[in-house]
């Protein structure tokens, strides 16, 4: 005999819908593995679906809370790389495609990996920012709701991360000229 789902259930499930993908996308864009995306957006759930109870409606949207708990499972996650290493980069420490037949190709692919491998160098919490405010475009109110913090500190930390940002790629001889390039219409 079938039983009915609880009303829990279907809230929960409803929840699970309309947001799995933007997690998804969140978790794979921290941490550039769709694996790890995969695992980390099923811990995400596992972890909403356990508390789902304790919830509470307090004018946030519960989105919020998912990205609240998935930007906590992405920095344990990186907490957890970062201590079985050994000083490599893992997933990022990947070369240009020795494919590429274009220039403008090989000039692309090394940007994007520089701006992976300058991602991971971050502190967490500018990581965060930056994939939120620029890779899932969300807007500062609604990073105000994920994070928790003010709106002014908030813009601070996200202009301070891309100035780091820009530091790191600079390192790695990504600077405006070379990004320029790589992206200027044929």
């Amino acid at each position: 005999m079938f039983r009915k789902p609880s009303t829990a259930n279907a809230a929960f499930e409803s929840v699970y819908d309309a947001n799995v993908d933007s997690i998804y996308r969140y978790t794979f864009r921290c941490v550039g593995n769709v694996t790890d995306a995969e695992d980390l957006t099923a811990q995400t759930f596992y972890k909403a679906l356990k508390n789902f109870w304790r919830f509470r409606w307090t004018g946030i949207p519960i989105s919020a809370w998912l990205f609240r708990i998935a930007t906590n499972e992405i920095n344990t996650y990186f907490r957890h790389l970062k201590k079985n290493r050994d000083g490599e980069l893992s997933n990022f420490d990947t070369c240009i495609s020795k494919n590429a037949h274009l220039e403008t190709l090989a000039q692309r692919e090394a940007v994007m990996n520089s701006l992976a491998c300058s991602l991971v160098v971050l502190k967490a919490e500018d990581r965060t920012l930056l994939v939120l405010r620029y890779l899932e475009r969300r807007t500062y109110s609604e990073m105000v709701m994920i994070t928790g913090k003010k709106l002014s500190a908030l813009k601070m930390r996200v202009h301070r991360a891309l100035q780091q940002l820009e530091t790191e790629m600079e390192k790695q001889g990504v600077d405006h000229a070379f990004y320029r390039a790589a992206f200027a219409e044929p």
